[in-house]
Order: C-alpha cells, then sequence, then structure tokens
C-alpha cells in the first residue's frame, strides 16, 4: 500500500486535526502542552477543563481521567489514565512550560502562552466514513 496516496490538506488522527498551511510542509507533532491548550480554547470541554485565571494561564483539570481519556483517544492509547498522563506533565515542570500549583489538585499554569492556531478540536466518526 502506497502512504502517498493518503496525503490530504486535513489529516485526522483522534480528537485534533492538524492543519498544512503549505503542500509539502511537514506537520509539527501536537505535544501534551498543545492537546491541553487546545482544550481550553473549546468551550466544548469546559466539564473537564477550564481556566481558573486566564490572564496568569492558570487552568484545572474539573474530571482528569476524562482529559486522559481524550488524551489516550488521541494518542491511540487505550490503557491512559491521569497517572500516566500527570507523569507526561511531570516532564514540562523541568523544560519550564508547565508548572503545578501548589497546595491545589489537578490546578497548573503554563508559563508561556502558546501559539496552537493549526489545532482544532474535532471529534468525528472516523469509523462511519471509512465504510
Amino acid at each position: 500500500m502506497n502512504n502517498a496516496e493518503s496525503s490530504s490538506s486535513t489529516r485526522k488522527r483522534g480528537p485534533i486535526a492538524e492543519k498544512d498551511s503549505t503542500e509539502g510542509k511537514k506537520r509539527k507533532k501536537i505535544m501534551l502542552d498543545d492537546f491541553l491548550w487546545a482544550l481550553l480554547q473549546d468551550e466544548t470541554y469546559i466539564s473537564c477543563i477550564q481556566w481558573t485565571m486566564k490572564e496568569r494561564l492558570e487552568f484545572k483539570f474539573s474530571r482528569p481521567e476524562m482529559v486522559a481519556k481524550l488524551w489516550g483517544d488521541f494518542k491511540k492509547k487505550k490503557r491512559m489514565n491521569y497517572e500516566k498522563l500527570s507523569r507526561g506533565l511531570r516532564y514540562y515542570y523541568h523544560s519550564k512550560k508547565l508548572e503545578r500549583i501548589q497546595h491545589k489538585h489537578y490546578h497548573f499554569r503554563f508559563l508561556k502562552a502558546k501559539n496552537c492556531e493549526d489545532i482544532q478540536i474535532n471529534f468525528t466518526d472516523e469509523k462511519s466514513t471509512n465504510n
């Protein structure tokens, strides 16, 4: 099977679609912090993740297991849970992209605003399109 046949301007993978701005340009790999930022921009996910102080880039997981499930669906990892997701978050503490808010459960802060205009949250039933 030839992979060149499957290229298109929008590629869907789980809940997020990446848009190519130019043909032949390599797609940016979506990282966990990009994914969280995209969820925060979409009010559809306010029951799972929400800004607590947007001007300070602080947010919280209202339903941490649901956020982990969304991330697992995106990465095609069925066994994803909050424990595994939080392990991933700790890597961002060391790289100074994210910090945990002390004495508050499931509260975090981005240390720098992100520009994720190329990421869209888009849940679609891909099974029905593949029949």
